[in-house]
């Protein structure tokens, strides 16, 4: 289990459990306050505080490790929640009754969940408005404000933006699909020679579907053709 990339800042905290479930949650919650990644971390060191998160990100968009993903961290009042999720604390522009984040906090926090996502082939988030999903909040486990009505409401435009991000590379890693030809016609013009010369030959006569040319093997008849293989 590998943890991400894109932090800036490590402080581990004592207060954590070994894992006993595999990662396929998010949890965001926020800090309560503007506290810098450094500060947060601060916050987590002592063993009485009793509380931790996986990764923190402050309004500068810099994100710190505060447990190691193969750990469960005591973020969210619940030990079957936090044993499969990856918990993120995000710092707060601004206070009550939303609870802002900046932009830039905003931008690192989805491409961190992204990089989670990728990490842990989590295909895709499913945020539900409760439990049942793959993204759950503080506040459907205890009594709480957490993350803050602002980072709550985007809940479904996060999802939808890393869902995004997560199809579109899954389709730069799908291999292409190589052209076939079935007809002379529609092959190439510069491949159609020797394709007609192989057909007149008897060397190539297909099926009822046609001739079924993979682009790779047309490129390979014509150097052959080229090098004078099949005669003038």
């Amino acid at each position: 289990m590998t943890n991400s990339s894109l932090i800036c800042y490590t402080k581990l905290s004592p207060n954590c459990s070994p894992r006993t479930h595999v990662i396929d949650t998010i949890t965001i919650h926020h800090m309560a306050g503007s506290a810098t990644i450094e500060f947060c971390g601060e916050i987590f060191a002592p063993p009485s505080r009793q509380a931790s998160s996986n990764y923190g990100i402050g309004s500068d968009g810099r994100i710190a490790m505060y447990v190691e993903e193969k750990n469960r961290s005591w973020c969210t009042s619940s030990s079957a929640n936090d044993n499969r999720a990856v918990t993120i604390e995000v710092a707060n522009c601004g206070g009550a009754p939303d609870w802002p984040v900046s932009d830039r906090a905003l931008a690192s926090l989805i491409e961190l969940v992204t990089d989670i996502c990728k990490r842990n082939n989590i295909k895709q988030l499913n945020f539900t408005g409760n439990l049942t999903g793959n993204m759950t909040v503080h506040r459907w486990v205890t009594p709480t404000n957490c993350p803050g009505d602002y980072l709550y409401n985007l809940h479904p435009k996060i999802a939808a933006e890393v869902n995004r991000r997560l199809n579109q590379k899954d389709k730069e890693d799908e291999p292409m699909q190589e052209p076939i030809y079935s007809k002379i016609e529609d092959v190439p013009a510069w491949a159609r020679p020797t394709v007609e010369k192989l057909v007149k030959a008897g060397a190539l006569q297909g099926d009822d579907s046609g001739l079924n040319l993979p682009y790779s093997m047309l490129r390979m008849f014509v150097i052959h053709d080229r090098m004078g293989i099949y005669g003038k």
